[in-house]
């Protein structure tokens, strides 16, 4: 029997284990979006947008309530880590306004 040894994840290694874990339709189909938004300094992205996209792109019969529990909106790490200054913001209880995503060069 091997012994081998596990050791827990770094966190300079969690975007990389992410994009592993995503179909790669799902960063195809941000990548599709981020460059289709791109204004020349960066790309603002309504969640509502981005979701629609995925739901379109997938090669699955999905909702919105799948994208969510999948966590493809979860993706901010992963292009950090690839050199983006990402923003998220979603509105507070007594706020309404749609949620978006930024996307900029560092």
């Amino acid at each position: 029997m091997e012994n081998k040894m596990v050791k827990p994840i770094a966190p300079s290694d969690v975007s990389a284990l992410q994009v592993e874990l995503f179909p790669d339709f799902v960063i195809e189909t941000w990548n599709t979006v981020i460059a289709k938004k791109w204004s020349g300094t960066q790309s603002h992205i309504l969640q509502d947008d981005a979701i629609l996209e995925l739901i379109t792109a997938s090669p699955m019969l999905i909702d919105r309530d799948d994208v969510f529990a999948r966590h493809w909106l979860d993706i901010e790490d992963v292009y950090r880590a690839v050199g983006w200054v990402v923003e998220y913001d979603k509105p507070a209880y007594n706020e309404d306004y749609p949620a978006y995503f930024v996307f900029k060069k560092k």
